[in-house]
Parts: structure tokens; C-alpha cells; sequence
């Protein structure tokens, strides 16, 4: 069974969502642990940057394997 694109979209979106919220609060534990003080707004930025990373790696990845 086969995937729609959009489908295949909502369930890489879904999966980015989840993941940048995962990632933005293992960030701001994380980073104090190594010295690094950030602001909420620039964790939320550098998360951002990997979301949309990952948003493209999950489509492509999941239109690939519907093939």
C-alpha cells in the first residue's frame, strides 16, 4: 500500500513537530551542562534550522521508499 503526498507530508510534519519539541527541551537541558547559555528564542531558532533539515530528509526519504 502506497502513500499519497500528502500524506507522506502530514506524517513528516507530524514527526518534525513532535521531534522539535523533543529537541528544544533537550537542548535547554542539555547545553547548560556545556557551558552554553542561550536565550529561549535562539534555542528555538538553532531547533528550527534542524526541523526543516529534518521535515525534507522525512518526505524525501518516506516518497523514496513508496517508490
Amino acid at each position: 500500500m502506497s502513500q499519497s503526498k500528502f500524506v507522506s507530508f502530514c506524517e513528516a510534519s507530524l514527526n518534525t513537530i513532535v521531534g522539535y519539541v523533543l529537541s528544544l527541551c533537550v537542548q535547554v537541558l542539555v547545553f547548560p551542562w556545556y557551558g552554553i547559555e542561550l536565550q529561549l528564542y535562539k534555542n528555538m531558532e538553532i531547533v528550527c534550522v534542524f526541523a526543516v533539515v529534518s521535515l525534507a530528509r522525512s518526505y524525501v526519504l518516506r516518497r523514496i521508499f513508496n517508490k
